[in-house]
């Protein structure tokens, strides 16, 4: 697997929407955004269709794709962000240029659906990528340390073993938007145990519908004895959860990992924690490997950035989680 370059200095990040258009983002989170990775020193060029079509019509599929070849050749851009999430990044799988990331690497950020990006990287040009880090992880009016560190950490390629703590608090609402009312913060439980043990193997943070998605496609790398790290959206009641979950169970996928981290579900756990804890106890006792919830990682606030492909260590006796990055050359 090839390891993302270092990004260092003043350098460039180009903006793609492979999924919702840009403009999902009131224009003054937007800008936010944008000036907020300014300070951190990064430049930004908004892709052609990131703000081709308001709300949630998106560009066409082919000018999607196309802000992303442009920017893999692009010597000037040095990185790629992905600006929000949405429904239909798959669309786009077939219409990205392989060859040219294999020549071209960069650092590509994306979580929730643009998993299918992350994923794909990894199938097809055997590029590793990072999960947790979007433009719109980067709106909102506060913004957390955790959210900040782990981004320049990745970029920067430092801190090459990272172990894992939970913040002191979190929120699940929608910090993105401009009208949210007062947050609603939680104290941080930390990691919740399902399974006991002790394991080590490839990361593969994703969101749960998208990898479903991918399911019997050749974009979908291979799971075997992976460290599989699972995400869901808002939306993602506890019913839809208890189907995608039976789904990822009937696949056979969750037979041969490593071991199942879960990121906090923000619907279901705020639902009933009772009741997703129960659909894992359901579906995991008979199986021998560490499962752990509760990480910080997908839609939630702060949230953690993922090396998909990077190594992980999982050691519930000692309640550590630890992630190693490999060694790679700057920029």
């Amino acid at each position: 697997m090839i390891p993302p370059r270092k990004v260092s200095g003043r350098r460039v990040i180009g903006l793609v929407a492979p999924s919702l258009p840009g403009k999902v983002i009131d224009g003054r989170q937007f800008r936010r955004g944008v000036d907020r990775l300014r300070q951190l020193g990064y430049e930004t060029i908004v892709g052609e269709a990131c703000l081709d079509r308001p709300y949630d019509l998106g560009a066409s599929i082919a000018a999607r794709a196309r802000d992303i070849n442009r920017f893999f050749e692009d010597d000037q851009i040095d990185a790629i962000m992905g600006v929000i999430g949405g429904y239909n990044a798959n669309e786009v799988l077939p219409h990205i240029d392989y060859g040219l990331v294999v020549k071209n690497p960069k650092p590509f950020f994306g979580y929730s659906d643009l998993s299918a990006i992350n994923l794909s990287l990894l199938s097809q040009a055997d590029q590793m990528s990072y999960s947790g880090s979007m433009l719109v992880s980067f709106c909102p009016k506060q913004l957390a340390s955790i959210t900040i560190d782990g981004f320049l950490q990745a970029i920067k390629g430092v801190n090459l073993t990272d172990e894992w703590k939970a913040p002191a608090s979190y929120a699940y609402d929608d910090w993105f938007r401009e009208d949210v009312p007062v947050r609603e913060w939680h104290a941080s439980e930390g990691i919740y145990v399902i399974n006991e043990g002790v394991t080590e193997g490839t990361i593969i943070p994703t969101n749960l519908d998208t990898l479903l998605s991918l399911v019997g496609t050749n974009y979908l790398p291979s799971l075997q004895g992976v460290v599989l790290l699972l995400e869901e959206n808002i939306q993602a009641t506890n019913n839809l959860f208890r189907r995608n979950f039976a789904q990822l169970a009937q696949t056979g996928i969750m037979d041969g990992l490593n071991a199942l981290v879960m990121g906090r579900f923000p619907g279901p756990q705020r639902e009933n924690k009772d009741a997703l804890t129960e659909v894992l106890h359901h579906y995991l006792p008979a199986k021998e490997y560490p499962v752990i919830t509760n990480v910080n990682y997908g839609h939630t606030d702060p949230s953690s950035t993922f090396l998909v492909g990077g190594t992980a260590t999982i050691n519930t006796y000692d309640r550590k989680f630890t992630i190693a990055r490999p060694e790679v050359e700057r920029q």
